[in-house]
């Protein structure tokens, strides 16, 4: 397959919009489809993806099921979407303090607002967010002025075989606070490439959560990407379960003075999955704290990967830095790759990174046994207390009570 044969553009799109995916597919002449002499990708294959899966046309429901996104307990203004589709009838009244607008139905200002921001949060070496420009026909614009207390979700649920192109663009404005919820869920085979830029204006605060909780056959390549202004802070927390082909890119460009970020998040496989988490912190700008966390439960013949990068830009002087890599094989064909990375143009910082892997420990196992507890029971206990401490980071008790219950359910099914 070739990106530039991939980079087909809709029908029907507002002039704005086509220039962007001209611009877009501009972007995709030439450059080569990823194979494993390509860095980025050298751990993980795109042989699960073929040209069947670029149709947009195939396998749609459009119905939607909410009981598959259901959170007991959680106060949210949900926004959901059923393969690409905003059904206004599932989806709750927009709070005040945010503003909703479909980027097909941008009046003037708004067009011109959002060709100004949109592309220019995530990185142009992810080719896979160029290929979602170019195809891109809708998406949608979040905007949060001042503190909007109840959390914002928006549920990404696929049903068919549809391909998908999913695009998010956040403005925060200066002073604002919010927590934002992406819950990717589904049954069908979708291929989806979601695109989430998150740009945050001094002196804002955004909790930004991405679920990736997909039913097992339906194949993901996707990012979340966000820029800090001076003095704005980001919290993050991610979740993933394994699939085909799934492939997460984080970003954090701390390019304001002062910004901070702490990111946290975990991923699970099991029978033959594969998963990739690619996360960096870019500081561009002095007096900047990261701190980013990932662990990662791998069973089975399952196959993760994870990098995770540290850039510091000359300039940057007063930076701290840290980031850990966890992870945990819970049988002897399972495998990961985790790579940590330094790159350091910059006296006066304090960066460290760190990354493991290993399995349970036997004394751990021989304690919990000898209190009363059958093998499987301690086994699955010291699985999920490998974990359970990242999920207090999540930004509501409801949503991190959900969450628990969906990994008891992974670990019930054989995760373990």
């Amino acid at each position: 397959m070739d990106f530039e044969q991939l980079a087909v553009a809709p029908v029907e799109s507002p002039a704005w919009l086509r220039d962007f995916q001209t611009a877009s597919r501009s972007a995709l002449v030439g450059v080569p489809w990823p194979d494993r002499k390509t860095e980025a990708w050298q751990n993980t294959s795109l042989r699960a993806l073929t040209a069947d899966s670029f149709d947009t046309s195939s396998g749609v429901d459009g119905s939607g099921d909410p009981n598959e996104y259901l959170i007991e307990d959680l106060n949210s203004t949900d926004l959901v979407f059923v393969d690409g589709t905003y059904l206004q009838d599932l989806s709750d009244p927009v709070p005040s303090g945010v503003s909703l607008v479909h980027l097909s139905d941008a009046n003037e200002a708004e067009a011109g607002m959002i060709r100004s921001r949109i592309g220019t949060v995530v990185p142009p070496t992810h080719h896979f967010a160029q290929l979602n420009g170019s195809r891109l026909d809708d998406g949608i614009l979040l905007r949060f002025r001042g503190a909007v207390s109840q959390p914002v979700r928006i549920v990404w649920q696929s049903t068919g075989t549809r391909s998908l192109n999913h695009r998010l663009l956040v403005l925060m404005e200066e002073g604002s606070q919010a927590t934002l919820i992406e819950h990717f869920c589904g049954a069908g085979e979708a291929f989806t490439n979601s695109v989430s830029e998150l740009d945050l204006a001094n002196n804002s605060h955004l909790y930004h959560c991405r679920l990736h909780l997909e039913k097992e056959t339906g194949i993901h390549i996707g990012g979340a990407h966000a820029r800090l202004g001076s003095h704005a802070s980001f919290g993050g927390f991610h979740l993933g379960t394994g699939g085909p082909l799934k492939r997460v890119d984080v970003t954090i460009d701390h390019a304001g003075a002062g910004a901070t970020s702490l990111l946290s998040g975990a991923y699970l496989l099991r029978a033959s999955q594969r998963i990739d988490y690619h996360v960096c912190a870019e500081h561009s700008a002095p007096q900047c704290d990261s701190q980013s966390t990932f662990r990662g439960i791998i069973a089975d013949k399952a196959r993760a990967v994870f990098n995770g990068r540290i850039h510091i830009h000359r300039g940057a002087r007063k930076t701290q830095a840290t980031l850990d890599n966890k992870n945990l094989l819970t049988s002897d064909s399972a495998q990961v790759n985790t790579k940590p990375e330094l790159e350091i143009y910059n006296d006066d910082v304090s960066c460290a990174h760190g990354a493991t892997v290993s399995q349970l420990s036997g004394e751990s196992l021989h304690y919990l046994r000898s209190r009363g507890l059958g093998t499987e029971a301690a086994f699955r206990l010291l699985n999920f207390a490998f974990i359970n401490e990242l999920l207090d980071r999540a930004p509501e008790p409801a949503l991190a009570a959900f969450l628990r219950t969906k990994l008891q359910s992974w670990f019930d099914r054989g995760g373990s």
